[in-house]
């Protein structure tokens, strides 16, 4: 018989990686300075977010209610296919502003270090989406904290107590 962990060990999992999302994408909302719209950097890990908490909390209930298999596993590539879609028409939308980081504050193609900048995230150069300034002393502390919340979450599934195998043994002799 399982323990409400091995029952709901999944879900708590799941529900931890949608919170450390939903974390970083408020830090890059608060951090970065730019304007009041959402951009695609941080509606996409939003999305994700929505999508893994939909599908784990459908896997974990799945004793209590029953929820066809097809169902999620057509729901995955559609979601999956449907940000690539936005994904890809708002990058083909104009910029909505110069670049306005000097280029003495980055090195190696995408570290950006400036003190005189208070914004925590800026636009990244290379890629999409947003890096850290790490002359902001928040970085480091964000960039632990998310770490650490990667690995205690595997270490939560790596280490969670495990049920003995339990299967009767052969009796020998009988026939």
């Amino acid at each position: 018989m399982g323990t409400p962990l091995h029952v709901f060990g999944f879900v708590i999992f799941a529900e931890g990686l949608a919170i450390l999302m939903v974390g970083m994408m408020v830090a890059t909302w608060y951090g970065s300075g730019r304007p009041a719209s959402l951009s695609p950097g941080i509606k996409i890990p939003l999305a994700v977010a929505y999508l893994l908490s939909v599908v784990f909390t459908a896997v974990g209930l799945s004793p209590l209610s029953y929820f066809p298999p097809w169902s999620i596993a057509v729901m995955v590539p559609i979601a999956a296919l449907a940000l690539m879609v936005y994904l890809i028409r708002s990058m083909s939308e104009p910029d909505d502003g110069a670049d306005t980081t000097p280029n003495e504050c980055w090195s190696l193609g995408g570290i950006y270090y400036n003190p005189k900048d208070p914004a925590l995230f800026v636009r990244a150069r290379v890629g999409y989406g947003y890096t850290f300034n790490m002359a902001n002393p928040w970085a480091r502390r964000i960039m632990i904290g998310f770490i650490s919340g990667i690995v205690l979450l595997v270490g939560f599934l790596i280490w969670s107590p495990h049920e003995p195998n339990r299967l009767p043994k052969k009796q020998m002799g009988r026939g």
